[in-house]
């Protein structure tokens, strides 16, 4: 397995949750024959070449329509006394380190007086195989194309010459055709993910524990929240959630649960945790990381401005690759709303990686070549929600942007002198974090993004009071 050694150390103190199996695909050849022959040549000791068509070819009742994929195709003409006449096209592929490759084309013998096709490989000491692809006998009377895959498994360990060479019928209605040559290997990948957390509070709180400088502490709860028009109905998962309560003088009140992990081996953890702030008078969640030399970052998860009228849970994830190389300490900091319908509540928090074994090349029996993700992706993007902020939002333009952006916002009341800018791509990954001044009113900041490749990026701004998020195209 060629990735394996690479988690050892990771994976031994983890436990494991196999989600199946994916594929992606290798490619030595990729020819569609849009701009030409690529890296194909017609061969000069045959008695014809293969010719770039679009559309039928010119004979009625023989060769194909169009191209299989795209607009262009190859083919070999049988008229103008081109019966029974051979045309090979030929390249060099480098298999020295190949394992499993797979020849793939489509083609297409249609008409009564059908041709032939074959694949010649030349190897190691100028050993030559000839391999059937298409005999014609009958020809395709469907006029459809075909796909053929041909397993090269026996020419691996230096390079190969591969010729496809085809032979036109005994009369005018046997064209040849091909399109759509691909040399591919089938990686087959096995997908783990690693769990250095998983806790959806069914027994307890697990390795989590309330903390003792804060107001109030979270609970456990099944059902709903005592107080209508705030909190759950239940747990995301399972019977059991946390909350705070924000009734009996509770508003305003910050409640916060912690645990340490080992990140020492990681390479690329996230938390994903669900959450549910819904009700009027919203509350607020953060993610504080102390790390390294009692490093604190303070992350927003939700903000809670009536930004959950639908009373359903969302997940949040949040990448922690910042922060590996050593032990960490996470706590989840909860703030309850201005009044008792501002409850805040999660539930299912994992930190987890995701893992990828490499079990080497399988042969593609069924399925077409094409690049493929890998099954059960997990995109590390934080879940941003809707970009008005209740009175604060935040404002960026010109937006798209190239080179600098307006960074505009409405503050109510400042208790500080600065507040924290970030700008996430759509991975997660924090590509900029800056200090800006912040005076109470309105604010404007210029941006200087002429440094950053183009596409979409999430916009924070972080105070003690809220977080403001907007989305910004850089072109």
């Amino acid at each position: 397995m060629k990735k394996q050694l690479l988690y050892i150390s990771v994976v031994a103190s983890l436990f494991f949750l196999n989600t199946g199996k994916g594929q992606s695909y290798k490619f030595y050849e990729n020819e569609g024959f849009e701009n030409g022959l690529g890296q194909w040549k017609n061969v000069d000791y045959d008695n014809i070449d293969w010719i770039s068509q679009s559309g039928p070819t010119p004979s009625r009742g023989t060769g194909p329509n169009g191209a299989s994929k795209g607009n262009k195709y190859l083919y070999l003409e049988a008229s103008h006394g081109n019966h029974n006449k051979a045309g090979s096209i030929v390249r060099e592929l480098d298999f020295t380190n190949a394992e499993n490759p797979v020849l793939a084309l489509d083609h297409m013998i249609h008409g009564q007086d059908s041709g032939r096709l074959w694949l010649i490989v030349v190897y190691g000491d100028n050993d030559h195989r000839h391999i059937p692809i298409a005999t014609g006998e009958g020809g395709n009377s469907k006029q459809e194309w075909q796909r053929a895959r041909i397993p090269l498994k026996d020419f691996v360990g230096g390079k190969v010459q591969l010729t496809i060479r085809g032979i036109t019928g005994s009369g005018y209605r046997g064209d040849v055709a091909i399109d759509a040559v691909t040399v591919y290997e089938k990686i087959v990948e096995k997908t783990y993910y690693a769990f250095h957390e998983n806790e959806s509070f069914e027994k307890g709180f697990g390795q989590w524990e309330n903390v003792d400088y804060d107001n109030i502490d979270w609970t456990r709860q099944s059902g709903p929240t005592p107080s209508r028009g705030t909190g759950p109905n239940g747990a995301s998962k399972g019977n059991k959630y946390l909350y705070l309560e924000a009734s009996h003088g509770n508003h305003n009140k910050a409640g916060s649960i912690v645990r340490e992990l080992d990140f020492t081996n990681a390479e690329n953890p996230v938390l994903a945790l669900d959450h549910m702030i819904h009700g009027q008078d919203g509350g607020r969640l953060w993610l504080i990381v102390v790390y390294g030399d009692n490093d604190h970052v303070h992350i927003p998860i939700a903000t809670g401005e009536r930004e959950n009228s639908k009373q359903e849970w969302q997940r949040a994830r949040i990448p922690l690759k910042d922060f590996v190389g050593g032990k960490v300490q996470l706590t989840i900091r909860g703030i309850t709303g201005s009044g008792y319908r501002g409850d805040v509540a999660i539930d299912a928090v994992a930190v987890y990686e995701k893992i990828v074994e490499y079990e080497g090349y399988e042969k593609e029996t069924t399925a077409t070549a094409q690049k493929t993700a890998i099954d059960e992706t997990e995109t590390m993007a934080m879940d941003f929600g809707n970009e008005d902020n209740d009175g604060t939002t935040l404002k960026l333009y010109p937006n798209p942007a190239r080179t600098n952006v307006n960074v505009s916002f409405f503050v109510q009341r400042s208790r500080e002198q600065h507040g924290i800018l970030n700008m996430y791509d759509l991975m997660g990954n924090k590509v900029l974090e800056t200090k800006i001044p912040i005076r109470q009113g309105k604010n404007q900041h210029l941006l200087d993004i002429g440094s950053y490749t183009s596409g979409i990026y999430i916009v924070t701004l972080l105070t003690e009071e809220t977080v403001m998020k907007s989305k910004l195209i850089i072109k």
